[in-house]
């Protein structure tokens, strides 16, 4: 019977299950039986088919070895079970997968961490195996949660903690690496997966060394950093970004947020600051802007009544900040206006919120944040797309003297309290302004018809007349860094003692004077010029203005003389500085005091230094050493250097310009300058500084000519052909007027404004005109062409006469 019950009975198992028995010693200490081993992969490569019916024979044996506690048993059975996958290709491989993953699932039920070690390399075995067939039905929701729960294993002993974050972190990574790259397996990205994924990578990186720094490694190699979680969790983080798609960096990013809100881990923001940079490190480069986008969303959640609200957004804004700098500003897009739009939006509120509490230090940190986050923005931007930003925010100024918080110019979809301070609004305009500034810092621009657009302008000229004097000074600072193409603000003389502007880039000031300016610069000065002297005129006469104000000014109208070239500009700039003589002159500002009308003379100085040194006329240069040295020796306040000096004492002057002589003479500078204008291609036969010199031809497209045309009206009862050559005569004048014309800045200007009225009037009725004509004509001919034969010459008169009374139908004509 011995011999029937062990011998028969055995030769009647099946082959595979006798194959699989064989590899399994009497005593497990001595290992997997490798001769065996060697049969059985034999025989499973021979018969593929067998492959499922071993894997589940497999599977039955380590099951009751786990229930009977052979660990022995369990290790070499799942050491048969790599070396089958490894060996094996075959398309029946799906079958013996599923056997080997319900075999790596009871491991890792089991609560022996030894067993859940070797699951996770067993695991790590498979993953790095490329299938040749696909799988429709393997779902790794198991895993998933298994692999997750163990990044998270909190114990006394560190090492058994370590080695079960290691071993959930590798599992992680091979359930990644199996299901990104698999078409069929999408779930993954869902939101309960990743729910759970992306913390648990979090958690580790916290923990360990990694949330210390503020830069992510780079090039870190998985063998060397095995035995660090944090390290490990990173590259897991990596890899999982890097495999992401647009349509699947949405479920990273959320749980990622929503990790960092609940274990309060925006502030401080150092750990916040290494996750966003490893997450921009590892990004596809088309979707960075996704990440920017995703984290304003985040920050527009946040409860700002909350009692942490004020400190928990500047953290996510001094985050945003650091984030911007690392992206790629051409994969932006349309999007960067939504960028700053959001940021805005913060900025106002943060304003609101300072006036209905005392946080006001907190408040400013925010606002200060929000500031330096749209600085570092801007310098990722391209040229075009910094323009568009500093005309957005330019239409987001509050108009000059308004005090509500529906006014236009301000977001109308903000919920924001009709109780707004006067002092609240002046700050979130001196807010915007500094962001602004913050975007000419990084603006380049390549000619200033670009950099100067009247939509930009002419609105934000406008804030050069508001109370707070912070705010005036800030906006001319903005128009140094725009019209500064050259970079020529550092070196512009600021004492009359500098008589050489060799440190004037673009190889001397010489070479800007004898190049070529744009044509469109050119047709900007001529177009929009008038506008830009005015405003700036207007922010020179303001009462409270200080030293550094009229400085400003100074500066803004020597760099639009060096960038539009002296032939151009000077003339006109000249005729500015000259009103802004008079005004201090003019008896009525004499409650300015002496020390602002003497920066008043003293800019006008300096700016006729500047035309000296920018000009080779020598008559100019004489008629300007003159007034210096009177000034020199009679005056000394009236110039920069002793005005400025902050150790000269104001207390017996009392009326600073009492004598002529010691102003610039309008007639002596008018003729001085003449010889310029004639050679200039800008000469303007109204600027009141050049003599007139006759008519001159001028095109229908030229500012001036429009300016220059005569104000009588067009004879509408007239019966003269019109054509183009009578609207061109029309256009031809002969101004009578003396040489020089004793007007005043402000006289000059309305005369053009009402010139270019008139033009356009006259250019309407000539246009009105022309279509008269040419119904007329045209009726004419109808008429003509739908004469029946056979009519007489009167007939032929009385239709042409009154075509509408002719009836076609009579067989002679009939006027009725």
């Amino acid at each position: 019977m011995a011999c029937f019950g062990c011998g028969c009975f055995k030769r009647c198992r099946p082959r595979y299950k006798r194959h699989v028995d064989s590899i399994f010693p009497p005593n497990p200490d001595d290992g997997i039986v490798s001769s065996n081993m060697e049969k059985l992969t034999f025989y499973a490569l021979s018969a593929p088919e067998k492959l499922d019916r071993i894997g589940t024979y497999l599977a039955q044996r380590l099951s009751r070895d786990i229930q009977r506690h052979r660990a022995g048993y369990v290790f070499i059975a799942m050491k048969a079970l790599d070396e089958l996958l490894k060996a094996c290709h075959a398309p029946s491989l799906n079958l013996f997968v599923e056997s080997f993953l319900t075999m790596v699932q009871l491991l890792l039920e089991s609560s022996q961490p030894d067993f859940q070690q070797l699951a996770t390399r067993s695991f790590m075995t498979f993953a790095n195996i490329e299938e040749d067939t696909p799988s429709y039905h393997r779902r790794y929701d198991f895993f998933i949660s298994k692999f997750s729960a163990m990044c998270f294993h909190h114990g006394t002993d560190e090492r058994l903690k370590s080695m079960q974050r290691l071993s959930g972190l590798h599992g992680l990574q091979g359930v990644i690496r199996k299901t990104v790259s698999d078409d069929l397996q999408k779930n993954i990205w869902e939101s309960t997966h990743m729910g759970k994924i992306v913390p648990a990578l979090l958690i580790n990186m916290q923990a360990g060394s990694a949330g210390t720094s503020n830069v992510p490694a780079t090039g870190i190699s998985l063998d060397e950093d095995e035995s660090h979680p944090s390290k490990l969790a990173e590259l897991c983080l990596r890899d999982l970004v890097g495999r992401a798609g647009f349509g699947h960096l949405k479920s990273v990013l959320r749980p990622l947020f929503r990790f960092l809100d609940e274990y309060q881990a925006w502030m401080p923001n150092d750990f916040a600051k290494f996750t966003m940079h490893t997450v921009m490190f590892s990004v596809q480069s088309q979707y960075t802007y996704m990440v920017v986008l995703m984290l304003l969303e985040h920050l527009d959640t946040i409860d700002i009544s909350g009692e942490q609200s004020l400190q928990t957004r500047t953290s996510v804004v001094q985050v945003l900040g650091a984030t911007i700098a690392l992206a790629d500003g051409s994969s932006l897009g349309p999007s960067h206006l939504d960028v700053f739009n959001t940021l805005l939006r913060q900025l106002r509120l943060s304003i609101d919120k300072a006036g209905n509490d005392s946080q006001a230090s907190e408040t400013g940190q925010l606002q200060e944040s929000i500031t330096v986050a749209v600085g570092k923005f801007a310098k990722v931007l391209p040229g075009y797309a910094q323009s568009d930003v500093m005309k957005f925010i330019v239409g987001k100024l509050p108009p000059p003297g308004s005090a509500e918080g529906d006014v236009d110019g301000v977001e109308a979809n903000i919920a924001i309290s009709r109780a707004t301070s006067v002092d609240g609004f002046n700050l979130y305009r001196e807010m915007l302004v500094k962001c602004i500034a913050e975007l000419a810092d990084a603006y380049k621009p390549s000619k200033l018809s670009t950099a100067l657009a009247p939509s930009f302008f002419e609105p934000l000229l406008k804030h050069c007349l508001v109370a707070r004097k912070e705010v005036r000074l800030s906006v001319l600072r903005i128009l140094h860094k725009v019209i500064d193409i050259s970079g020529n603000v550092e070196h512009l003389p600021k004492a009359l003692s500098c008589n050489s502007l060799a440190t004037i880039k673009q190889g001397h000031l010489s070479t800007v004077k004898d190049m070529d300016v744009l044509r469109e610069d050119e047709l900007y000065f001529k177009r929009h010029g008038a506008a830009l002297l005015q405003q700036l005129y207007a922010h020179a006469t303001l009462p409270d203005n200080d030293v550094d104000v009229y400085m400003a000014v100074y500066e803004t109208l020597t760099l639009l003389c060096i960038e539009l070239g002296p032939k151009s500009s000077l003339v006109d700039i000249t005729r500015m500085v000259l009103a802004l003589q008079d005004f201090a002159v003019d008896s009525r500002t004499t409650d300015l005091g002496p020390k602002r009308i003497s920066s008043l003379h003293s800019v006008v100085a300096l700016f006729m230094h500047f035309g000296v040194l920018s000009s080779e006329n020598s008559v100019f240069r004489d008629c300007v050493d003159k007034v210096v040295s009177v000034r020199n020796k009679e005056a000394p306040h009236l110039l920069p250097d002793t005005c400025f000096s902050p150790t000269y004492t104001w207390e017996n002057v009392t009326n600073p310009t009492s004598t002529s002589h010691l102003l610039f003479q309008r007639d002596q500078v008018s003729a001085a300058l003449a010889a310029d204008m004639a050679a200039s291609r800008y000469t303007r036969r109204d600027s009141g500084l050049v003599p007139d010199t006759g008519p001159q031809k001028q095109s229908a497209s030229d500012a001036t000519s429009i300016v220059n045309l005569p104000t009588s009206k067009v004879d509408a009862q007239s019966s003269e052909h019109v054509s183009f050559t009578s609207i061109m005569k029309s256009m031809e004048t002969t101004p009578e007027k003396p040489a020089l014309l004793p007007t005043s800045f402000e006289e000059l200007t309305e005369e053009a404004l009402r010139r270019n009225a008139d033009a356009q009037m006259k250019f309407q009725e000539l246009v009105e005109r022309l279509a008269q004509n040419a119904v007329s004509q045209t009726l004419t001919a109808a008429s003509t062409l739908a004469l029946p034969a056979g009519l007489s010459a009167q007939q032929r008169e009385a239709a042409a006469a009154a075509p509408w009374k002719f009836s076609s139908s009579h067989e002679d004509l009939t006027v009725f």
